[in-house]
Protein backbone atom coordinates (compact mmCIF):
# COMPACT_ATOMS: atom_id res chain seq x y z
CA UNK A 1 0.00 0.00 0.00
CA UNK A 2 1.35 3.44 -0.91
CA UNK A 3 1.97 5.85 1.92
CA UNK A 4 0.44 9.26 2.46
CA UNK A 5 2.40 12.33 3.48
CA UNK A 6 0.98 14.62 6.15
CA UNK A 7 2.17 17.88 7.65
CA UNK A 8 0.94 18.51 11.12
CA UNK A 9 1.77 18.49 14.48
CA UNK A 10 4.79 20.27 15.94
CA UNK A 11 6.12 17.21 17.79
CA UNK A 12 5.77 13.48 17.17
CA UNK A 13 6.23 11.46 20.35
CA UNK A 14 7.00 7.74 20.07
CA UNK A 15 5.97 5.87 23.21
CA UNK A 16 2.80 6.49 25.23
CA UNK A 17 3.90 5.34 28.68
CA UNK A 18 4.25 7.86 31.52
CA UNK A 19 7.40 9.38 29.99
CA UNK A 20 5.89 10.11 26.59
CA UNK A 21 2.54 11.10 28.07
CA UNK A 22 4.09 13.65 30.45
CA UNK A 23 5.95 15.20 27.52
CA UNK A 24 2.77 15.34 25.45
CA UNK A 25 0.80 16.93 28.29
CA UNK A 26 3.53 19.49 28.99
CA UNK A 27 3.57 20.53 25.33
CA UNK A 28 -0.21 20.67 25.07
CA UNK A 29 -0.39 22.92 28.12
CA UNK A 30 2.00 25.20 26.25
CA UNK A 31 -0.26 25.28 23.20
CA UNK A 32 1.98 22.98 21.13
CA UNK A 33 0.29 20.35 18.94
CA UNK A 34 1.49 16.77 19.26
CA UNK A 35 0.90 13.26 17.98
CA UNK A 36 1.73 10.41 20.32
CA UNK A 37 2.02 6.85 19.03
CA UNK A 38 2.75 3.49 20.64
CA UNK A 39 3.59 0.22 18.93
CA UNK A 40 1.59 -1.80 21.47
CA UNK A 41 -1.88 -1.44 22.93
CA UNK A 42 -2.65 0.03 26.36
CA UNK A 43 -0.06 -1.14 28.85
CA UNK A 44 -0.77 -3.90 31.34
CA UNK A 45 0.95 -4.57 34.62
CA UNK A 46 2.08 -2.64 37.68
CA UNK A 47 5.82 -2.38 36.99
CA UNK A 48 7.48 0.97 37.62
CA UNK A 49 4.99 1.69 40.38
CA UNK A 50 7.03 3.88 42.73
CA UNK A 51 6.28 7.61 42.53
CA UNK A 52 8.86 9.74 44.28
CA UNK A 53 8.09 13.12 45.88
CA UNK A 54 9.75 15.09 43.07
CA UNK A 55 7.40 13.40 40.59
CA UNK A 56 4.40 14.14 42.81
CA UNK A 57 5.35 17.82 42.65
CA UNK A 58 5.53 17.59 38.86
CA UNK A 59 2.02 16.13 38.80
CA UNK A 60 0.85 19.05 40.95
CA UNK A 61 2.13 21.49 38.32
CA UNK A 62 0.55 19.46 35.50
CA UNK A 63 -2.83 19.27 37.26
CA UNK A 64 -2.79 15.45 37.35
CA UNK A 65 -1.98 14.99 41.05
CA UNK A 66 -5.56 14.68 42.41
CA UNK A 67 -6.26 11.80 40.04
CA UNK A 68 -3.03 10.06 41.06
CA UNK A 69 -3.67 10.47 44.78
CA UNK A 70 -7.22 9.13 44.46
CA UNK A 71 -5.92 5.65 43.58
CA UNK A 72 -2.25 5.54 44.66
CA UNK A 73 -1.30 4.25 48.06
CA UNK A 74 1.44 4.86 50.57
CA UNK A 75 4.09 2.20 51.03
CA UNK A 76 2.72 -0.03 53.80
CA UNK A 77 4.44 -2.01 56.55
CA UNK A 78 6.65 -4.85 55.31
CA UNK A 79 6.21 -8.31 56.86
CA UNK A 80 8.95 -10.94 56.86
CA UNK A 81 7.93 -14.56 57.54
CA UNK A 82 9.94 -17.29 59.25
CA UNK A 83 11.32 -20.19 57.25
CA UNK A 84 10.58 -23.04 57.80
CA UNK A 85 6.83 -22.74 57.97
CA UNK A 86 6.30 -19.52 56.07
CA UNK A 87 3.35 -18.29 58.15
CA UNK A 88 4.84 -17.06 61.43
CA UNK A 89 5.91 -13.41 61.34
CA UNK A 90 9.62 -12.95 61.93
CA UNK A 91 9.55 -9.15 61.97
CA UNK A 92 7.91 -6.10 60.44
CA UNK A 93 9.54 -2.87 59.34
CA UNK A 94 8.92 0.32 57.36
CA UNK A 95 10.57 0.41 53.96
CA UNK A 96 10.24 4.19 53.88
CA UNK A 97 9.59 5.51 57.39
CA UNK A 98 6.86 8.09 57.04
CA UNK A 99 7.89 11.73 57.41
CA UNK A 100 5.60 14.58 58.32
CA UNK A 101 5.15 17.03 55.45
CA UNK A 102 6.75 20.43 55.90
CA UNK A 103 5.73 23.77 54.42
CA UNK A 104 8.51 23.61 51.81
CA UNK A 105 8.04 19.86 51.06
CA UNK A 106 4.32 18.98 51.14
CA UNK A 107 4.86 15.71 49.25
CA UNK A 108 7.63 14.13 51.26
CA UNK A 109 6.56 10.46 51.19
CA UNK A 110 6.74 8.19 48.12
CA UNK A 111 3.56 6.63 46.77
CA UNK A 112 2.97 3.53 44.64
CA UNK A 113 0.66 3.14 41.67
CA UNK A 114 0.90 0.61 38.87
CA UNK A 115 2.30 2.06 35.68
CA UNK A 116 -0.77 1.08 33.67
CA UNK A 117 -2.88 3.15 36.07
CA UNK A 118 -0.48 6.07 35.73
CA UNK A 119 -0.67 5.82 31.97
CA UNK A 120 -4.48 5.68 32.00
CA UNK A 121 -4.72 8.87 34.07
CA UNK A 122 -2.33 10.75 31.82
CA UNK A 123 -4.17 9.63 28.69
CA UNK A 124 -7.43 10.97 30.11
CA UNK A 125 -5.77 14.34 30.57
CA UNK A 126 -4.43 14.27 27.02
CA UNK A 127 -7.96 13.77 25.77
CA UNK A 128 -8.99 17.05 27.39
CA UNK A 129 -6.76 18.72 24.79
CA UNK A 130 -8.13 16.63 21.94
CA UNK A 131 -5.09 14.35 21.87
CA UNK A 132 -5.73 10.61 21.47
CA UNK A 133 -2.92 8.08 21.79
CA UNK A 134 -2.51 6.16 18.52
CA UNK A 135 -1.89 2.58 19.64
CA UNK A 136 -0.55 -0.19 17.37
CA UNK A 137 1.41 2.42 15.44
CA UNK A 138 5.14 2.03 14.96
CA UNK A 139 7.93 4.34 13.80
CA UNK A 140 9.78 2.50 11.04
CA UNK A 141 12.36 5.13 10.11
CA UNK A 142 13.05 8.85 9.97
CA UNK A 143 15.24 11.36 8.15
CA UNK A 144 16.41 14.72 9.46
CA UNK A 145 16.82 17.91 7.48
CA UNK A 146 17.64 21.45 8.56
CA UNK A 147 14.04 22.46 9.19
CA UNK A 148 12.07 19.26 9.81
CA UNK A 149 12.07 15.52 10.42
CA UNK A 150 10.41 13.14 7.95
CA UNK A 151 9.00 10.25 9.99
CA UNK A 152 7.72 7.03 8.42
CA UNK A 153 5.11 5.40 10.60
CA UNK A 154 2.90 2.35 10.11
CA UNK A 155 -0.46 1.87 11.78
CA UNK A 156 -1.93 -1.60 12.13
CA UNK A 157 -5.70 -1.64 11.61
CA UNK A 158 -8.05 -3.98 13.54
CA UNK A 159 -8.11 -6.40 10.60
CA UNK A 160 -4.29 -6.61 10.61
CA UNK A 161 -3.69 -4.43 7.58
CA UNK A 162 -0.70 -2.06 7.74
CA UNK A 163 -1.32 1.57 6.84
CA UNK A 164 1.92 3.49 6.13
CA UNK A 165 2.21 7.23 6.54
CA UNK A 166 5.03 9.70 6.00
CA UNK A 167 4.78 12.84 8.10
CA UNK A 168 6.85 15.99 8.45
CA UNK A 169 7.33 17.36 11.95
CA UNK A 170 9.65 20.02 13.37
CA UNK A 171 10.74 17.68 16.19
CA UNK A 172 10.69 13.97 16.99
CA UNK A 173 11.05 12.51 20.51
CA UNK A 174 11.51 8.86 21.41
CA UNK A 175 10.06 7.80 24.75
CA UNK A 176 9.91 4.12 23.86
CA UNK A 177 12.58 2.70 26.13
CA UNK A 178 15.77 0.76 25.62
CA UNK A 179 14.80 -0.85 22.31
CA UNK A 180 14.02 2.50 20.77
CA UNK A 181 14.21 2.85 16.98
CA UNK A 182 15.23 6.45 17.53
CA UNK A 183 18.08 5.61 19.90
CA UNK A 184 19.53 3.10 17.46
CA UNK A 185 19.12 5.37 14.43
CA UNK A 186 20.90 8.25 16.21
CA UNK A 187 23.75 5.94 17.16
CA UNK A 188 23.32 6.66 20.86
CA UNK A 189 25.30 4.21 22.95
CA UNK A 190 24.65 2.89 26.41
CA UNK A 191 27.01 3.65 29.27
CA UNK A 192 26.89 1.29 32.24
CA UNK A 193 26.38 -2.43 32.89
CA UNK A 194 23.94 -5.27 32.41
CA UNK A 195 24.11 -7.33 35.59
CA UNK A 196 24.19 -10.94 34.41
CA UNK A 197 25.13 -12.00 37.96
CA UNK A 198 21.77 -10.79 39.29
CA UNK A 199 18.59 -12.36 38.02
CA UNK A 200 14.94 -12.52 39.09
CA UNK A 201 11.41 -13.26 37.94
CA UNK A 202 9.04 -10.32 38.09
CA UNK A 203 5.40 -9.92 37.20
CA UNK A 204 1.84 -9.44 38.42
CA UNK A 205 -0.49 -12.16 39.60
CA UNK A 206 -3.98 -12.28 41.10
CA UNK A 207 -4.11 -13.64 44.66
CA UNK A 208 -7.65 -14.66 45.63
CA UNK A 209 -6.91 -15.60 49.25
CA UNK A 210 -4.07 -16.27 51.65
CA UNK A 211 -2.41 -12.84 51.57
CA UNK A 212 -3.78 -9.40 52.39
CA UNK A 213 -2.96 -6.17 50.57
CA UNK A 214 -2.37 -4.20 53.78
CA UNK A 215 1.28 -5.24 53.97
CA UNK A 216 4.13 -6.26 51.70
CA UNK A 217 5.13 -9.92 52.13
CA UNK A 218 8.71 -11.28 52.20
CA UNK A 219 10.17 -14.79 52.44
CA UNK A 220 13.77 -16.05 52.31
CA UNK A 221 16.98 -14.26 51.39
CA UNK A 222 18.38 -12.93 48.15
CA UNK A 223 21.53 -15.07 48.10
CA UNK A 224 19.60 -18.37 47.98
CA UNK A 225 15.84 -17.99 47.48
CA UNK A 226 13.49 -15.12 48.17
CA UNK A 227 10.02 -13.89 47.24
CA UNK A 228 8.28 -10.57 47.65
CA UNK A 229 4.60 -9.78 47.04
CA UNK A 230 2.95 -6.38 47.24
CA UNK A 231 -0.10 -4.49 46.05
CA UNK A 232 0.35 -1.18 44.19
CA UNK A 233 -2.96 0.64 44.40
CA UNK A 234 -6.08 1.10 46.47
CA UNK A 235 -8.32 -0.19 43.69
CA UNK A 236 -6.48 -3.31 42.45
CA UNK A 237 -6.36 -4.98 45.84
CA UNK A 238 -6.14 -8.58 44.58
CA UNK A 239 -3.39 -7.89 42.03
CA UNK A 240 0.07 -8.36 43.50
CA UNK A 241 3.45 -7.57 42.04
CA UNK A 242 5.94 -10.36 42.64
CA UNK A 243 9.70 -10.59 42.68
CA UNK A 244 11.37 -14.00 42.92
CA UNK A 245 15.15 -14.31 43.13
CA UNK A 246 18.01 -16.39 44.52
CA UNK A 247 20.83 -18.65 43.35
CA UNK A 248 18.97 -21.85 44.25
CA UNK A 249 16.16 -21.05 41.80
CA UNK A 250 15.92 -21.68 38.08
CA UNK A 251 14.59 -18.31 36.95
CA UNK A 252 14.21 -19.20 33.29
CA UNK A 253 12.17 -22.30 34.15
CA UNK A 254 10.07 -20.39 36.69
CA UNK A 255 9.23 -17.75 34.09
CA UNK A 256 8.35 -20.30 31.41
CA UNK A 257 4.83 -21.25 32.54
CA UNK A 258 2.28 -20.50 35.24
CA UNK A 259 2.51 -23.99 36.77
CA UNK A 260 6.29 -23.67 37.11
CA UNK A 261 5.77 -20.32 38.78
CA UNK A 262 3.37 -21.83 41.32
CA UNK A 263 5.84 -24.65 42.06
CA UNK A 264 8.58 -22.11 42.80
CA UNK A 265 6.24 -20.05 44.96
CA UNK A 266 5.36 -23.08 47.07
CA UNK A 267 9.01 -24.11 47.34
CA UNK A 268 10.16 -20.72 48.61
CA UNK A 269 7.25 -19.74 50.85
CA UNK A 270 6.48 -23.26 52.14
CA UNK A 271 2.83 -22.17 51.89
CA UNK A 272 -0.03 -24.17 50.37
CA UNK A 273 -2.82 -21.87 51.51
CA UNK A 274 -2.28 -19.12 48.94
CA UNK A 275 -4.90 -19.28 46.18
CA UNK A 276 -3.72 -17.81 42.90
CA UNK A 277 -5.89 -16.48 40.10
CA UNK A 278 -4.88 -15.06 36.74
CA UNK A 279 -1.25 -14.47 35.84
CA UNK A 280 -1.24 -10.94 34.40
CA UNK A 281 2.32 -10.94 33.10
CA UNK A 282 5.70 -12.41 33.97
CA UNK A 283 9.28 -11.88 32.83
CA UNK A 284 12.79 -13.19 33.47
CA UNK A 285 14.61 -10.01 34.45
CA UNK A 286 18.23 -8.90 34.72
CA UNK A 287 18.91 -5.37 35.98
CA UNK A 288 20.44 -3.08 33.38
CA UNK A 289 22.13 -0.13 35.04
CA UNK A 290 22.68 1.85 31.86
CA UNK A 291 22.10 5.23 30.26
CA UNK A 292 22.57 6.83 26.85
CA UNK A 293 25.66 8.93 26.18
CA UNK A 294 23.56 11.92 25.02
CA UNK A 295 19.87 12.75 24.84
CA UNK A 296 19.48 13.85 21.26
CA UNK A 297 20.89 15.12 18.03
CA UNK A 298 19.58 17.86 15.78
CA UNK A 299 15.77 17.79 15.81
CA UNK A 300 15.47 14.35 17.39
CA UNK A 301 15.57 13.59 21.12
CA UNK A 302 15.08 10.71 23.52
CA UNK A 303 13.51 10.76 26.98
CA UNK A 304 13.68 8.03 29.60
CA UNK A 305 16.35 6.27 27.52
CA UNK A 306 17.87 4.08 30.17
CA UNK A 307 17.43 0.60 31.54
CA UNK A 308 17.03 0.72 35.30
CA UNK A 309 14.33 -0.65 37.56
CA UNK A 310 14.37 1.45 40.71
CA UNK A 311 14.19 5.08 39.55
CA UNK A 312 13.61 4.72 35.82
CA UNK A 313 10.07 6.03 35.43
CA UNK A 314 10.63 8.88 37.88
CA UNK A 315 13.78 9.95 36.08
CA UNK A 316 12.12 9.52 32.69
CA UNK A 317 9.18 11.81 33.44
CA UNK A 318 11.64 14.40 34.76
CA UNK A 319 13.46 14.16 31.43
CA UNK A 320 10.17 14.98 29.72
CA UNK A 321 9.33 17.84 32.07
CA UNK A 322 12.76 19.36 31.45
CA UNK A 323 12.53 19.02 27.67
CA UNK A 324 8.88 20.00 27.22
CA UNK A 325 9.00 23.69 28.16
CA UNK A 326 12.19 24.21 26.18
CA UNK A 327 10.72 22.66 23.04
CA UNK A 328 7.64 24.85 23.47
CA UNK A 329 9.63 28.09 23.66
CA UNK A 330 11.76 27.17 20.65
CA UNK A 331 8.72 26.19 18.58
CA UNK A 332 7.04 29.51 19.42
CA UNK A 333 10.15 31.40 18.30
CA UNK A 334 10.66 32.79 21.80
CA UNK A 335 13.95 30.98 22.48
CA UNK A 336 16.89 30.02 20.27
CA UNK A 337 17.29 26.37 19.30
CA UNK A 338 20.50 26.34 21.36
CA UNK A 339 18.30 26.19 24.47
CA UNK A 340 17.64 22.56 23.58
CA UNK A 341 21.34 21.80 24.14
CA UNK A 342 20.75 22.32 27.85
CA UNK A 343 18.50 19.25 27.92
CA UNK A 344 21.47 16.90 27.71
CA UNK A 345 23.64 19.34 29.67
CA UNK A 346 21.26 19.29 32.63
CA UNK A 347 19.87 15.76 32.60
CA UNK A 348 22.98 13.68 31.82
CA UNK A 349 24.78 14.41 35.14
CA UNK A 350 21.57 13.66 37.05
CA UNK A 351 21.07 10.29 35.38
CA UNK A 352 24.75 9.39 35.84
CA UNK A 353 24.44 10.14 39.57
CA UNK A 354 21.20 8.16 39.79
CA UNK A 355 22.70 5.09 38.15
CA UNK A 356 25.70 5.23 40.45
CA UNK A 357 23.46 5.29 43.51
CA UNK A 358 21.33 2.47 42.09
CA UNK A 359 24.42 0.31 41.50
CA UNK A 360 25.57 0.90 45.08
CA UNK A 361 22.12 -0.08 46.37
CA UNK A 362 22.07 -3.26 44.30
CA UNK A 363 25.54 -4.32 45.39
CA UNK A 364 24.88 -3.53 49.04
CA UNK A 365 21.72 -5.60 49.27
CA UNK A 366 22.36 -8.48 46.89
CA UNK A 367 23.42 -11.16 49.37
CA UNK A 368 21.71 -9.91 52.50
CA UNK A 369 18.80 -11.87 54.00
CA UNK A 370 15.30 -10.43 53.71
CA UNK A 371 15.24 -9.87 57.49
CA UNK A 372 18.07 -7.34 57.18
CA UNK A 373 16.21 -4.04 56.81
CA UNK A 374 19.22 -2.33 55.23
CA UNK A 375 18.70 -4.55 52.17
CA UNK A 376 15.50 -2.68 51.37
CA UNK A 377 15.86 0.80 52.72
CA UNK A 378 16.85 3.70 50.52
CA UNK A 379 18.39 7.02 51.43
CA UNK A 380 16.43 10.24 51.25
CA UNK A 381 18.24 11.15 48.03
CA UNK A 382 16.00 8.66 46.19
CA UNK A 383 13.08 10.99 46.83
CA UNK A 384 14.79 13.19 44.21
CA UNK A 385 14.10 16.45 46.03
CA UNK A 386 17.81 17.24 45.84
CA UNK A 387 18.09 16.65 42.08
CA UNK A 388 19.54 19.83 40.61
CA UNK A 389 21.02 21.45 37.51
CA UNK A 390 23.59 23.67 39.23
CA UNK A 391 26.01 23.04 36.35
CA UNK A 392 23.65 24.45 33.72
CA UNK A 393 24.96 27.24 31.48
CA UNK A 394 21.67 29.19 31.64
CA UNK A 395 21.66 29.84 35.39
CA UNK A 396 22.39 33.15 37.09
CA UNK A 397 23.08 33.27 40.84
CA UNK A 398 24.41 36.41 42.48
CA UNK A 399 24.62 34.75 45.90
CA UNK A 400 27.41 32.30 45.09
CA UNK A 401 29.86 31.02 42.51
CA UNK A 402 28.09 28.03 40.92
CA UNK A 403 31.41 26.65 39.66
CA UNK A 404 32.66 25.94 43.19
CA UNK A 405 33.09 22.26 43.98
CA UNK A 406 30.99 22.37 47.15
CA UNK A 407 28.09 23.79 45.13
CA UNK A 408 28.30 21.45 42.13
CA UNK A 409 29.48 18.37 44.01
CA UNK A 410 26.41 16.16 43.50
CA UNK A 411 23.59 16.42 40.95
CA UNK A 412 21.36 14.39 43.27
CA UNK A 413 21.66 16.37 46.48
CA UNK A 414 21.39 19.86 47.90
CA UNK A 415 24.61 21.83 48.09
CA UNK A 416 26.72 21.12 51.14
CA UNK A 417 26.05 24.62 52.48
CA UNK A 418 22.36 23.70 52.79
CA UNK A 419 21.21 26.82 50.92
CA UNK A 420 18.95 26.97 47.86
CA UNK A 421 20.90 27.99 44.75
CA UNK A 422 20.03 28.53 41.11
CA UNK A 423 19.52 25.08 39.60
CA UNK A 424 17.84 23.67 42.71
CA UNK A 425 14.24 22.60 43.14
CA UNK A 426 12.00 25.56 43.98
CA UNK A 427 10.46 24.99 47.44
CA UNK A 428 6.76 25.26 48.22
CA UNK A 429 5.50 28.15 50.37
CA UNK A 430 1.90 27.97 51.62
CA UNK A 431 -0.19 30.49 53.59
CA UNK A 432 0.38 33.35 51.17
CA UNK A 433 -2.29 36.05 51.26
CA UNK A 434 -3.46 37.40 47.90
CA UNK A 435 -3.92 41.04 48.90
CA UNK A 436 -6.00 42.29 45.93
CA UNK A 437 -8.26 39.23 46.37
CA UNK A 438 -9.21 40.04 49.98
CA UNK A 439 -6.30 38.00 51.34
CA UNK A 440 -7.44 34.72 49.80
CA UNK A 441 -4.96 31.97 50.64
CA UNK A 442 -2.67 30.62 47.94
CA UNK A 443 0.73 28.92 47.63
CA UNK A 444 3.71 29.02 45.32
CA UNK A 445 2.98 25.53 43.95
CA UNK A 446 -0.43 26.81 42.85
CA UNK A 447 1.29 29.68 41.02
CA UNK A 448 4.08 27.75 39.30
CA UNK A 449 3.17 26.10 36.01
CA UNK A 450 4.66 24.36 32.96
CA UNK A 451 3.72 27.18 30.58
CA UNK A 452 5.37 30.20 32.22
CA UNK A 453 8.33 31.47 34.21
CA UNK A 454 7.43 32.77 37.66
CA UNK A 455 9.32 35.88 38.78
CA UNK A 456 9.25 36.15 42.57
CA UNK A 457 10.08 39.63 43.82
CA UNK A 458 10.96 39.64 47.52
CA UNK A 459 10.76 43.29 48.53
CA UNK A 460 8.98 45.79 50.72
CA UNK A 461 9.83 48.55 48.26
CA UNK A 462 7.02 48.73 45.73
CA UNK A 463 8.96 50.79 43.18
CA UNK A 464 11.70 48.16 42.88
CA UNK A 465 9.18 45.54 41.87
CA UNK A 466 7.48 47.87 39.41
CA UNK A 467 10.79 48.47 37.63
CA UNK A 468 10.99 44.73 36.98
CA UNK A 469 7.40 44.33 35.79
CA UNK A 470 7.87 47.29 33.46
CA UNK A 471 10.92 45.71 31.86
CA UNK A 472 9.22 42.30 31.42
CA UNK A 473 6.09 43.84 29.90
CA UNK A 474 7.87 43.99 26.54
CA UNK A 475 7.77 40.21 26.27
CA UNK A 476 4.85 38.06 25.15
CA UNK A 477 1.87 38.09 27.47
CA UNK A 478 1.82 35.04 29.71
CA UNK A 479 5.51 34.29 29.31
CA UNK A 480 6.23 35.57 32.83
CA UNK A 481 4.06 35.64 35.92
CA UNK A 482 5.31 38.40 38.22
CA UNK A 483 4.68 37.99 41.94
CA UNK A 484 5.51 40.60 44.58
CA UNK A 485 5.95 38.93 47.98
CA UNK A 486 5.79 41.19 51.01
CA UNK A 487 7.17 40.15 54.40
CA UNK A 488 4.73 38.82 56.99
CA UNK A 489 5.04 41.96 59.15
CA UNK A 490 4.47 44.47 56.36
CA UNK A 491 3.00 47.78 57.47
CA UNK A 492 -0.64 48.48 56.66
CA UNK A 493 0.25 51.57 54.60
CA UNK A 494 2.47 49.50 52.30
CA UNK A 495 -0.20 46.83 51.92
CA UNK A 496 -2.76 49.46 51.00
CA UNK A 497 -0.47 51.00 48.37
CA UNK A 498 0.54 47.78 46.61
CA UNK A 499 -3.07 46.59 46.46
CA UNK A 500 -3.65 49.41 44.00
CA UNK A 501 -0.69 48.47 41.80
CA UNK A 502 -1.54 47.05 38.39
CA UNK A 503 1.97 46.08 37.36
CA UNK A 504 2.12 42.72 39.13
CA UNK A 505 0.22 39.55 38.30
CA UNK A 506 -0.02 38.82 42.02
CA UNK A 507 0.70 40.77 45.19
CA UNK A 508 1.12 38.46 48.16
CA UNK A 509 1.83 38.83 51.86
CA UNK A 510 3.93 36.02 53.28
CA UNK A 511 1.48 35.43 56.13
CA UNK A 512 3.10 32.25 57.38
CA UNK A 513 6.64 33.45 56.77
CA UNK A 514 7.35 30.33 54.73
CA UNK A 515 8.46 32.03 51.50
CA UNK A 516 11.06 34.25 53.15
CA UNK A 517 12.29 31.23 55.13
CA UNK A 518 12.55 28.85 52.16
CA UNK A 519 14.17 31.20 49.66
CA UNK A 520 17.46 33.08 50.08
CA UNK A 521 17.23 36.85 50.07
CA UNK A 522 20.10 39.16 49.20
CA UNK A 523 20.82 42.14 51.50
CA UNK A 524 19.32 45.23 49.94
CA UNK A 525 15.93 46.48 48.83
CA UNK A 526 15.07 43.62 46.48
CA UNK A 527 15.73 39.94 45.69
CA UNK A 528 14.42 38.46 42.46
CA UNK A 529 14.08 34.70 42.09
CA UNK A 530 13.07 33.25 38.73
CA UNK A 531 11.38 29.84 38.79
CA UNK A 532 11.39 27.97 35.51
CA UNK A 533 8.35 26.13 34.12
CA UNK A 534 9.75 22.83 35.45
CA UNK A 535 9.85 24.10 39.04
CA UNK A 536 13.60 24.74 39.08
CA UNK A 537 15.20 27.97 40.27
CA UNK A 538 16.71 29.64 37.19
CA UNK A 539 18.06 32.80 38.77
CA UNK A 540 18.67 34.47 42.14
CA UNK A 541 19.58 38.12 41.55
CA UNK A 542 19.47 41.61 43.07
CA UNK A 543 17.43 43.32 40.41
CA UNK A 544 17.08 44.28 36.76
CA UNK A 545 20.63 43.60 35.56
CA UNK A 546 20.81 40.06 36.87
CA UNK A 547 17.27 39.30 35.72
CA UNK A 548 18.07 40.42 32.18
CA UNK A 549 21.20 38.30 32.19
CA UNK A 550 19.03 35.23 32.80
CA UNK A 551 16.31 36.30 30.36
CA UNK A 552 18.81 37.00 27.57
CA UNK A 553 20.34 33.57 28.09
CA UNK A 554 17.02 31.76 27.67
CA UNK A 555 14.94 33.90 25.29
CA UNK A 556 15.64 35.49 21.93
CA UNK A 557 16.58 39.15 22.07
CA UNK A 558 13.76 41.62 21.57
CA UNK A 559 13.83 43.49 18.27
Amino acid sequence: MSSTTSISPAVLIVGAGPVGSVLALTLLKNGISVRIIDKAGPQIGQKGAGIQPRSLEMHHFLGTLPDFLSVAQSIPICTIYKIPGGTEILKTFELNPREEPKPDTPYINPMVLGQYRQQSILHRHLKKYGCEVEFHTVLRSFEQSDDHVLANIVKKSPDGAEIPEAMKVPYLVGADGAHSTIRRALGLTFLGDTRDDVSSVIGDIEIKSGLNHETWHFWGEGSTKMQVYYSNSRVDKNIFTMMITGKELDHAKTASRRDELVKTITFVTERNDIEFGDLIWMSHYRPNIRMVNRFGEGRVFVAGARLEARQGTNSGVQDSFNLGWKLALVLKGLSPSSLLNTYTEERLPVIAAMLGKTMDLLNRGRDKPAADESKWKRGTEFKQLGVNYRGSSTLVDETTDLTKDLIRSDSYSLASDGVIHAGDRAPQAPDLEDLPANRAATSLFDIFGPDHHTVLIFSSVRSKGEEITSKLSSYSKGLFKTVLILPALSESELIASVKQSSGFDLVLRDGGGHAYKAYPTIPGPCTVIVVRPDGVVGAIVRGIDGLLQYVNGVFVALA
